[in-house]
């Protein structure tokens, strides 16, 4: 889904890559990283704003840092819109993942808004869609269950599953995604996403 994008590299990177790296070619990545990446310092606790600032200016390492136009990947970088993509990777074993990755074209903070909501009733909650209909009722997943990374603006579903029911699994993930486009839920789901939404919040801003 992010192919050549930097949020689709691995985040551990990857094992075909090793041969290439030796103690010389890695420390001076290290020094241009130092010297020209974007640097961001976070404080935190019961702090005085002046004296933070002065304690930050007077740091002998930052003073040794140099002025810099930082190198980093813009975060407007998104994906090709409206082409579906089918990634297959096969092992011997029975149990498989099926994610299906979903991108919202809309970025304003109302519409991510709506995005939390939408996401709660399809998979996001033990009351949701995918848990009930695709776990419960069809037992076709283990889990079965979909989470919205706001930063992307993307939604991930994600269940796991007999391989041999992939298919039915994936039609089954795809009426349910119909029912979200033709409005097939009900006020209750909507108040039981925002209460779950709110009670997030809650635990997370603690």
């Amino acid at each position: 889904m992010y192919k050549n994008i930097p949020f689709g590299l691995y985040k551990y990177g990857y094992i075909e890559d090793i041969d290439g790296i030796n103690e010389s070619n890695i420390y001076e990545y290290y020094k241009k990283l130092i010297s020209e990446c974007k640097i961001d310092i976070f404080i935190s606790g019961d702090i005085e704003g002046k004296k933070v600032i002065e304690t930050i200016k007077n740091n002998e390492n930052i003073k040794k840092l140099n002025e810099r136009d930082p190198i980093y990947e813009k975060k407007n970088r998104v994906p090709e819109i409206g082409k579906e993509k089918e990634i297959k990777d096969k092992m011997e074993v029975t149990q498989g993942n099926l994610v299906l990755g979903l991108l919202i074209e809309e970025e304003s903070k109302r519409e991510k808004y709506v995005a939390v909501i939408y996401n709660a009733i399809l998979g996001g909650t033990a009351t949701s869609k995918m848990f009930q209909i695709v776990r419960e009722k069809y037992s076709l997943a283990y889990t079965a269950s979909s989470s919205y990374i706001r930063h992307k603006n993307s939604i991930f579903i994600r269940c796991g599953i007999e391989i041999e029911n992939y298919e039915k699994a994936l039609n089954l993930i795809k009426e349910q995604l119909q029912d979200m486009k033709e409005g097939n839920f009900d006020d209750q789901d909507i108040k039981n996403a925002k209460t779950r939404h709110s009670i997030n919040d809650k635990i997370n801003s603690r």
